[in-house]
């Protein structure tokens, strides 16, 4: 599976493409606390005690990074999460620098 630290690749990317430039958005997806992050992990049952630090102890720097993104979306349960991001879909569809001119 493919991830990306940050949005920065994606931005020094749609500096060169004006295409990407306009259909960029950036959302950064995390729990609310790192105890519930905590919480899911363990729960998940699939990682080692070391795999869980260690995934712990990056989540504190990429926490770090949320402003860089345009949205911040804390997430809870499943479905209001992909609710959320719907909304997120829809507002960006109307954003005025994505919109095709009217014609009069």
């Amino acid at each position: 599976m493919w991830t990306c630290r940050g949005p920065q690749p994606f931005a020094r990317g749609a500096k060169e493409d004006p295409v990407l430039q306009r259909a960029l958005v950036s959302v950064f997806l995390t729990p609310p606390t790192r105890e519930i992050l905590e919480e899911r992990l363990r729960k998940r049952g699939t990682d080692a005690v070391g795999v869980i630090e260690r995934r712990l102890s990056a989540a504190r720097e990429e926490i770090a990074q949320w402003r860089q993104f345009d949205y911040l979306l804390l997430s809870g349960a499943m479905d209001e999460d992909l609710r959320r991001m719907l909304v997120i879909i829809e507002a960006e569809k109307l954003r005025v620098a994505r919109a095709e001119s009217p014609e009069f």
